[in-house]
């Protein structure tokens, strides 16, 4: 990194984005002080409260320049907050057993012992 060494400074936060997140900045000469926010959440919006939680709150209302995380995108926190372009993608997926097909027609109990 053009010949300088990084130097970690212990901090609140860590994880592969953080780290990410401390070269980018370490290159730019740019200093950062990292908090976890108040509630420990993401952020989302309350129409009780009519307010936004989280680390999208606490950007929305200016006491965070920024927020880093796996954040994810969505439409309604897009409309208070800007996002940079997507570092990375997760796939989520659900598993489930699958039945055994019965045919109506047969009665299978007597393989029942040759079952595991």
């Amino acid at each position: 990194m053009n010949g300088s060494t990084v130097v970690y400074e212990p901090t609140c936060c860590v994880g592969y984005v953080i780290d990410i997140f401390q070269l980018i900045l370490f290159d730019l000469h740019v200093h950062f002080k990292l908090y976890i926010v108040a509630d420990g959440k993401y952020g989302s919006y309350s129409y009780t409260t009519d307010s936004w939680n989280g680390m999208v709150g606490d950007v929305y209302r200016g006491k965070a320049d920024l927020a880093i995380a796996g954040l994810t995108i969505t439409s309604q926190r897009s409309k208070v907050v800007d996002f940079t372009v997507p570092y990375s993608v997760a796939t989520t997926g659900i598993i489930d057993k699958p039945q055994l097909e019965q045919l109506p027609f047969a009665n299978w109990e007597f393989m029942a012992p040759l079952s595991w």
